[in-house]
């Protein structure tokens, strides 16, 4: 599945445009009744991010949470554009993500979020046609 077709954003901020993407894919993908959301840290500038920071935005969350229906169990998922890299930060969140039982993973295409919301057995009702 391509990234959105947003003049600028996939050139500019490919990460953004992946996230954008993988929004658009769980949209479909989830039934209405899986909580998920995104946790927008990134851009704004400094105002912004004292601001996000103050209101109590902890560095190196993951992107996105996803809570299953059954067990209401949180499961997140860093997201990664070509070439991005995981930071020291984003690898300690994680470790205290998985030490709390959280599952904790990084997708960098949305096969590869596909493939795990299977693997974490959520419910689907679309699919990229990949992993079918």
């Amino acid at each position: 599945m391509p990234f959105p077709h947003r003049p600028g954003i996939r050139k500019q901020h490919p990460e953004a445009a992946f996230q954008m993407a993988v929004a658009e894919f769980l949209t479909r993908a989830l039934p209405p009744h899986v909580a998920w959301s995104a946790f927008p840290a990134g851009g704004g500038g400094r105002v912004r991010g004292g601001i996000l920071k103050a209101m109590g935005l902890r560095a190196g969350f993951p992107d996105l949470v996803l809570v299953h229906p059954d067990t209401g169990k949180a499961h997140w998922l860093e997201l990664k554009a070509p070439g991005g890299v995981t930071s020291a930060v984003q690898k300690q969140v994680h470790a205290l993500l998985l030490n709390s039982q959280s599952p904790v993973t990084v997708a960098r295409s949305i096969d590869q979020v596909e493939h795990f919301l299977r693997a974490w057995d959520f419910p689907m009702r679309a699919t990229t046609g990949a992993a079918a």
